[in-house]
């Protein structure tokens, strides 16, 4: 177990960085060897949600109750205008701008492809990216 590890127990109880949080556990490595603090606290979805598709980390729970964690970004209703691989059906159309938008929701960050795939857990809490300097 690295101090890394050791910090990220203690302070954020309840949650693990698993293999299939690699790019999460990476970029909090990143922050914490650099000697920051790897966020601030996670804010609750009631309280507010992020702005602008900012990417940002998310934790949640999903239907088998495990604990989850991504990079991934908030839209609202009309603030995404959908690739055209996306589905028309799927999609949010905007009749004034003659548009399609992905609907209101959280998508995962997907940095290999131009197609941002929807949340598919309940999303309890959020936090900016840490800067890395």
């Amino acid at each position: 177990m690295t101090k890394f590890d050791d910090w990220y127990k203690d302070n954020q109880p309840g949650y693990s960085v698993g293999s299939s949080d690699c790019f999460l556990k990476e970029r909090l490595e990143r922050a914490f060897e650099a000697g920051q603090k790897a966020g601030p606290e996670w804010i609750p979805v009631s309280d507010r949600l992020p702005v602008d598709c900012r990417n940002v980390f998310i934790k949640g729970v999903n239907d088998c109750g495990m604990d989850r964690t991504a990079k991934a970004m908030y839209c609202r209703e009309f603030e995404l205008i959908a690739s055209p691989d996306y589905n028309e059906e799927w999609c949010d159309y905007k009749e004034e701008t003659d548009e399609y938008f992905v609907p209101e929701g959280w998508y995962e960050d997907n940095t290999s492809s131009e197609t941002d795939y929807a949340i598919d857990f309940k999303v309890t809490h959020w936090q900016p990216l840490p800067e890395i300097k």
